[in-house]
């Protein structure tokens, strides 16, 4: 049996064909290496963020050893020099660069038996079924009315042909995502830490997007214009878009740019931070990380928090153009974590600690992985887990150390190495009952007041 051996992949979202590959690959070598492309590798591709997609595959015990591919493939292999490369039967037959990367070494390329595919971009939606009783009570109504799936495709096949007038006021719809903590000794109700908040177009505005989607770009491409010319940043941002994708009736990429630069000028903060992801992500523009971190690095100067943590990404990982300066980052993510930004937080805490050869570096890493669990951040409870059990920063104790494992995990982290279950091998039945005891009190008490 050869030493290592080596899966590529975007992982976007693990599925059983993923497993049937990584378990034909583990038959040929003592160890399994996966290489998980980056976001920016990536691109457009995958929609979970690489941190949770590496997450994922590490989380599967075949797996021996899981990296980020952050370069180029070529330099991820050249690295690795495992003994095999294993890749799925549908890339047999095509040209692999693999192939002669691995040849410079004598290492040997293998293609999976092909027995079962999935697609990692599964469609939810198609699992969906209507109830059998429901069925019968639609055909039933269906024969009485005389209504049939042809009349209906020619009825909606005549919406993108009306013209429509809408009378309103514009709004703006918040939501805020939360992460649920427990409920309130107070009163019944569920206590929750707010993680992001995002504003949708509302009202008489939501119309013209509606428009768009049934395919009426006509009346979208009216409402919109109006709202633009009143002056509204996000319906200016619109029309570029309708103007870059050509959904106005034709593609035009000088007056996209027009609408684009008259949105941005308008020095909104949601439509700036938009533009930022939209070109991070090539949506509607062509793709420009590099631009996509000056916008970033513009909004962060502002004191916007969530693009203080992506520039502190860019700075710790060298992207968007920025060379990687970890002395950057630390500041970029401080700033968004004394915003309350719990994986700012969790992210600075993570990087002070490589450095806790400093003895004040150790005490403030330990400070902001306690205020991202306090959040409820499940992997910064994790972390905090770790450092118990192996006494970082902290005095030895199984019995936090099993508390805050278990904790994250019942929040969905999904531990890689050190788990509950390993910690509880080595506990006493007296230390496992007050891990328990405590990790009840810690979720009642909203994770707060516990060392």
């Amino acid at each position: 049996m050869k030493k290592t051996v080596l899966v590529t992949g975007n992982f976007n979202v693990l599925h059983p064909g993923h497993i049937r590959l990584l378990k034909f690959a583990k038959t040929f070598a003592k160890t399994l290496i996966v290489g998980v492309f980056s976001d920016e590798l990536a691109g457009n591709a995958v929609d979970v963020p690489q941190d949770l997609r590496l997450e994922s595959v590490a989380s599967i015990n075949i797996v021996d050893q899981s990296s980020l591919i952050l370069s180029s493939l070529s330099d991820f292999i050249r690295s690795q020099k495992p003994d095999v490369i294993v890749k799925g039967k549908e890339f047999e037959g095509q040209y692999n660069q693999e192939a002669d990367l691995i040849a410079d070494y004598g290492g040997e390329l293998i293609f999976s038996s092909g027995e079962i595919g999935f697609s990692a971009n599964i469609n939810f939606e198609d699992k969906l079924s209507i109830p059998p009783t429901t069925q019968l009570l639609i055909k039933s109504f269906s024969n009485r009315h005389k209504i049939s799936t042809k009349l209906l495709k020619r009825i909606i096949n005549k919406f993108s042909k009306l013209k429509v007038c809408v009378i309103g006021d514009v709004m703006v719809d918040q939501y805020i995502d939360c992460f649920p903590l427990g409920m309130s000794q107070e009163e019944p109700t569920l206590v929750v830490s707010p993680q992001e908040t995002k504003n949708f177009l509302g009202g008489a505005g939501i119309v013209a997007a509606q428009a768009a989607q049934k395919g009426d770009f006509v009346t979208a491409m009216q409402k919109w214009r109006s709202l633009a010319e009143q002056g509204n940043a996000m319906a200016m941002l619109n029309m570029g878009l309708m103007y870059s994708t050509g959904q106005c009736g034709k593609q035009d990429n000088k007056e996209a740019a027009t609408w684009f630069n008259r949105a941005l000028k308008q020095e909104d903060i949601e439509v700036q931070f938009n533009f930022a992801f939209m070109l991070k992500t090539g949506t509607g523009v062509p793709q420009n990380s590099k631009h996509a971190g000056i916008w970033y690095h513009h909004l962060a100067k502002k004191g916007v928090a969530m693009a203080q943590l992506q520039t502190g990404e860019n700075y710790k990982r060298g992207w968007g153009g920025f060379k990687e300066n970890h002395k950057e980052a630390m500041r970029w993510y401080r700033k968004a974590a004394e915003q309350g930004i719990a994986e700012a937080q969790y992210a600075l805490g993570n990087l002070l600690h490589a450095y806790d050869d400093d003895t004040e570096n150790g005490k403030e890493s330990l400070k902001w992985h306690r205020m991202s669990a306090e959040q409820g951040y499940a992997q910064a409870q994790q972390a905090l887990g770790e450092r118990y059990y192996k006494g970082e920063g902290v005095s030895k104790d199984i019995v936090y150390a099993f508390m805050w494992m278990s904790i994250a995990e019942s929040n969905g982290c999904k531990v890689v190495m050190l788990s509950s279950k390993y910690i509880a091998q080595f506990m006493t039945t007296s230390q496992w009952e007050e891990a328990q005891t405590l990790a009840q009190e810690c979720k009642k008490n909203n994770y707060r007041g516990f060392r």
